[in-house]
């Protein structure tokens, strides 16, 4: 009976600790996610008292933002393999660029004017729009969309092939196309998902410096200039109609 009644308590005992070391795991996920959490918000609450798309931002500004996204990048991610598996569920549907520390127009300015800058992903059609959109959101009075394709180059990076960009102008009620070209084969960008939630996300965008040296070495491309290594901090949105 004593060996019974023992084994009897070894058993209570381990079930116990099977419970407790099952709700310590839980309440530490709980707790990454909530640092996660304050996390973006504290980068989103910081982005959204500047300028759409940052433009005009200061040098300390800057700084400001580049430590929260940092942050963030330190993280885990919800979504390994945004650039793969993961992609419909991670990147399909409509984004504002929040800020971005690109040259124009992928800031949202076009020459003297300012505007709001959308990424609009189709993951299923394998199509992708780059759309600055001037004046009013639902319509504006000129939209630049700029398609592209891509292809993945491992689970957190695309290469970005640029196809085409138009311009609209609407006159009257009506739209007018004030151009459409076609870019030369072989231009194309690589972008690194640093960082993808259900709906912010940092993408680390260029020809080759920076986080994405590497891929950019093993494409052949350079690693110095302006825009070889630019910061967009994105924000899933609903689709204006």
């Amino acid at each position: 009976h004593s060996t019974e009644l023992a084994a009897a308590r070894g058993a209570r005992t381990g079930l116990a600790a099977a419970r407790e070391g099952h709700m310590a795991g839980a309440l530490l996920l709980l707790l990454l996610a909530a640092h996660t959490g304050s996390v973006t918000q504290r980068l989103l609450s910081r982005v959204n008292q500047l300028a759409p798309g940052g433009i005009g931002a200061t040098a300390l500004q800057r700084a400001e933002v580049g430590s929260l996204v940092a942050e963030l990048e330190a993280q885990r991610s919800p979504f390994a393999a945004p650039a793969t598996q993961d992609a419909q569920v991670a990147l399909s549907g409509l984004w504002r660029v929040l800020y971005a520390d690109a040259p124009p127009p992928s800031n949202g300015r076009l020459g003297p004017f300012r505007g709001l800058a959308f990424q609009d992903i189709d993951v299923g059609g394998g199509a992708y729009v780059n759309d600055l959109r001037l004046g009013d959101e639902a319509k504006p009075w000129l939209r630049a969309l700029l398609r592209a394709n891509w292809e993945a180059l491992d689970e957190v990076t695309w290469r970005v092939n640029f196809r085409t960009l138009t311009f609209d102008a609407r006159f009257a009620g009506k739209e007018l196309r004030l151009l459409e070209r076609e870019f030369p084969e072989g231009t194309s960008r690589v972008w690194r998902f640093s960082y993808t939630g259900p709906d912010v996300r940092i993408v680390r965008a260029g020809q080759g410096g920076g986080k994405v040296s590497a891929i950019g070495q093993a494409l052949g491309v350079r690693e110095s200039g302006r825009d070889d290594d630019c910061l967009f901090v994105l924000q899933r949105v609903p689709r204006v109609s």
